[in-house]
């Protein structure tokens, strides 16, 4: 079986046209699907900047409930089993973080189904962390937060079905406000150039997208980072996640979380304003939201 094709997806650069098909190899990956029932799991998939801390220490604060900081464990594991070689990133110090998946060669998997794995072995692999936190932690529904899980839904869904996916979502332009307000933000820059426009904007889709994919499926419950600025707001969230993962509601002392100066930041962001006056002037396509 053949996982991808070197010619497919080459509509972007470089970099891009390498995810897309780091993304394609992944969720191709064929898999005998026999793993059992996974309700007691949940991923909480929101990108950088859109809420997803509090949300993880909101959910946290349930009896018999514990997620992960960005643990990255499931993500690693499935990661390392579809990947072929590394590359380090030209310029960089090594180290896995700095490395980038180099998928451009053809894999073909035996036909047998003696060659593929199973759903049921790729579990087994991720339950022993997650006994290890559920002993650790007292509590036996358990998840983990990252954006990395994003791009990997269908294989995860796979392994663990059932379980359950909570995406935060944010109005775009705080989010980018939010990001050039980091110290160690990196990713993102105001100076206008050509090539920050084109990253900014990529990723302004990209955050479109996803909140169009999480609406169209019932098993991805979607957090606005607006309504968690609020105490009623927040209450209603809690009372959604406990419903929404299976759990008896509690009241919880969610004033901490309350942060009502976030909302709408971005219109007294000089940064954020001049970049999307270039964007429009520069007549780039821009995602719907943001005209």
């Amino acid at each position: 079986m053949k996982l991808w094709d070197q010619n497919i997806y080459t509509d972007g650069t470089q970099e891009e046209n390498l995810f897309k098909m780091i993304v394609f190899g992944r969720n191709e990956l064929p898999i005998k699907e026999n793993a059992p029932n996974a309700s007691d799991r949940f991923f909480i998939i929101g990108i950088g900047r859109t809420g997803t801390t509090a949300l993880r220490n909101i959910i946290s604060l349930y009896d018999d409930i514990w997620c992960a900081n960005e643990a990255n464990f499931v993500f690693s594991v499935l990661n390392i089993i579809t990947t072929t070689c590394v590359v380090p990133v030209p310029g960089s110090s090594p180290g896995i973080a700095m490395w980038n998946v180099d998928r451009r060669e053809n894999r073909i998997w035996p036909p047998s189904e003696n060659y593929v794995w199973e759903a049921s072995e790729l579990r087994e692999i991720c339950e022993v962390w997650f006994r290890k936190e559920a002993k650790r932690n007292n509590a036996s529904i358990l998840g983990d937060k990252s954006s990395a899980y994003l791009d990997m839904l269908p294989l995860i869904r796979k392994i663990f079905p059932k379980c359950k996916f909570l995406m935060t979502i944010r109005h775009p332009l705080d989010w980018l406000s939010s990001y050039f307000d980091q110290v160690w933000n990196t990713a993102f820059s105001d100076d206008l150039s050509k090539k920050s426009l084109d990253k900014i904007n990529s990723s302004l889709w990209y955050l479109w997208d996803n909140e169009k994919i999480a609406q169209e499926n019932d098993d991805i419950f979607i957090v606005n980072f607006k309504d968690m600025c609020n105490i009623d707001g927040l209450n209603e969230i809690s009372q959604n996640i406990s419903s929404h993962i299976g759990v008896e509601y509690q009241s919880l002392p969610l004033e901490q979380f309350v942060k009502d100066d976030l909302v709408n930041k971005w219109k007294n962001d000089k940064r954020v304003i001049n970049t999307v006056d270039s964007l429009m002037k520069k007549n780039y396509k821009i995602p719907p939201n943001i005209a």
